[in-house]
C-alpha cells in the first residue's frame, strides 16, 4: 500500500492520519466547515465530525482517534464504523492525509 492510498476503513486502523495543508476549515453553529482549496471541495461535518477532525492531527493511529471520538458520548450512540467511514471519507477526498515519516 502506498502513502497516499488507504485501501479500505477496515484497513486505516495503525495509520496516522493528519489534516491536509491545502484545507482551511472554520466553525459553524452547526460543526465545522471545510474547504479543500486544492481540489475545490468543501465539505460540512456535524458533532461526530467536528470531534474526529480534532484528532486527526498525526499524532495517533486511526483505532485511538475512533476510541476518543467514542469516548465523549452521543445522544443516540454511535459506533466505531460510522467514524471509521468518516475518516475514510475524509481521506479519499483529500482532506486528511497519511503523515509522512519526514513529518515525525
Amino acid at each position: 500500500m502506498s502513502a497516499t492510498t488507504v485501501a479500505s476503513s477496515t484497513e486505516i486502523g495503525n495509520h496516522l492520519l493528519e489534516r491536509g495543508d491545502t484545507v482551511l476549515w472554520t466553525l459553524t453553529g452547526h460543526g465545522i466547515i471545510l474547504h479543500n482549496f486544492a481540489s475545490h471541495r468543501f465539505l460540512e461535518l456535524d458533532e461526530i465530525g467536528y470531534r474526529t477532525w480534532g484528532y486527526l492531527d498525526g499524532a495517533r493511529p486511526v483505532d485511538e482517534v475512533i476510541s476518543c471520538v467514542l469516548a465523549g458520548g452521543f445522544d443516540p450512540p454511535r459506533d466505531g464504523l460510522e467514524v471509521s467511514a468518516l475518516i475514510t471519507g475524509l481521506f479519499e477526498y483529500g482532506f486528511v492525509r497519511q503523515r509522512r515519516s519526514d513529518d515525525a
